[in-house]
């Protein structure tokens, strides 16, 4: 019995010993790789669910932070880019697009607006429909 227990905490002194004397490696802060990165998008405008016309306007709003100098602004189709609506505009917030006559009638349509400086910094609007008559 005594033998055991002097296995038992000769056993767990050696654990003891072996976790107490790890060497910890020290971060250099300096070097640390990070994104300082504070810039956003949101979008308020088209919204999830909204109708529009060929040949009618459809009003685009977004909201950045002030690095956000310029923008582009893409049509997506389901995942599909569909092409560019306005590429390196002045971050002004509101566009007003004229929906071509002949674009393709959908409900799967969708805005993504990003910052023309840096790509990992967008956003997606909800999925719109482009429907019936135009102007």
């Amino acid at each position: 019995m005594i033998k055991s227990k002097l296995k038992y905490v000769t056993f767990v002194f050696l654990i003891l010993l072996i976790v107490g004397c790890r060497k910890e490696t020290p971060v250099d802060v300096d070097n640390l790789v990070t994104d300082n990165s504070n810039e956003f998008i949101t979008l308020s405008s088209p919204q999830f669910g909204q109708k529009y016309s060929p040949g009618n306007k459809l009003a685009i709003r977004w909201e950045t932070t002030p690095e956000v100098k310029k923008v582009n602004i893409d049509l997506y189709k389901k995942n599909e880019l569909r092409g560019a609506i306005a590429h390196q505009i002045s971050n002004q917030g509101s566009l007003d697009w004229d929906i071509p006559i002949d674009l393709t009638q959908s409900v799967h349509y969708k805005i993504k607006i990003s910052s023309s400086s840096n790509s990992d910094v967008f956003i997606f609007s909800g999925v719109f429909s482009i429907i019936g008559s135009g102007k």
